[in-house]
């Protein structure tokens, strides 16, 4: 008598595959696994806009900085909170005009649902001595589409800016 004979009349089978019913519970798992995973990504998305507009506008800040101290000419940042933009303008030795000097020439957008919800700054601009020092010291707080918020505090005698709330590096 040979092996597969033996199992038959001991009950036991050969199963290959899975039953319908063990399939169903299984994408009835995965589902509700991916359902939870996707709600969480969507809930990180305002959180991670904000903090990228956070290093952006900071990275932005340090620009206008450091131009205004290899360039020994003023510079400054203009905001413009209800389009949510801003760009570095410099100012021109001889005829002092101000005029773009963002690399490439744009002006900067934050991220969808970011906004600039309070600025201390005055005019709405940071603007840079020829030695990168700021004239004026303030802080410029923005907010996510879910109510978080976040800081940059600008340094009057250093001219740099720290990053307030989120996850600092």
């Amino acid at each position: 008598m040979n092996t597969e004979t033996r199992n038959r009349k001991r009950g036991l089978r050969n199963r290959e595959g899975f039953s319908l019913i063990e399939m169903v519970i299984v994408l009835a798992i995965l589902g509700i696994v991916a359902t939870i995973a996707i709600s969480n990504l969507y809930s990180a998305i305002p959180h991670t806009r904000l903090e990228t507009a956070q290093l952006r506008m900071a990275e932005v800040m340090m620009i206008a900085r450091n131009q205004a101290r290899s360039e020994e000419m003023n510079t400054r940042v203009l905001l413009d909170a209800g389009a949510g933009t801003y760009w570095i303008e410099a100012q021109d030795r001889d005829t002092l005009d101000w005029s773009n000097a963002m690399p490439g020439g744009g002006v900067e957008t934050l991220p969808q649902g970011v906004t600039i919800s309070a600025n201390t700054f005055p005019s709405n601009q940071v603007q840079y001595t020829t030695r990168g020092s700021m004239l004026v010291g303030g802080k410029i707080e923005l907010t996510a589409s879910n109510g978080e918020t976040l800081e940059l505090n600008g340094n009057l005698t250093t001219g740099r800016f720290s990053r307030e709330g989120g996850n600092l590096r």
